[in-house]
């Protein structure tokens, strides 16, 4: 029995396709075009870029407001935290007393 090649085979290339992959095109450096003027626009118009009192009163206006509306959010994460800190800190008290809680629970119901 004749051994089986498959690279023997010849395979038909449809017609204008070449055999051989052709080479790709040289690509082209980037042109870097260079302004002398800036990009960007500020706010500053020329002048120094301090912050006016007029910009200092409406952001602390709209700190207030923030702080206002997440106020209870704010507490309830801070007792959440003290309460972490004093179970992390007596961790072993904490388990102890839940388990004996739960079966005081379970010996009562």
């Amino acid at each position: 029995m004749p051994a089986r090649n498959s690279m023997a085979r010849a395979v038909p290339i449809p017609q204008g396709m070449s055999p051989r992959p052709r080479p790709l095109p040289m690509l082209e450096a980037p042109t870097l075009i260079v302004d002398a003027k800036p990009p960007w626009s500020t706010a500053s118009f020329g002048d120094a870029a301090d912050t006016s009192p007029m910009e200092l009163s409406v952001l602390g206006d709209h700190l207030d407001s923030c702080k206002r509306s997440h106020a209870g959010w704010f507490a309830l994460q801070c007792a959440a935290e003290r309460i972490d800190g004093f179970i992390t800190a007596r961790f072993v008290t904490t388990l102890t007393v839940a388990v004996l809680l739960m079966g005081v629970v379970s010996l009562w119901s």
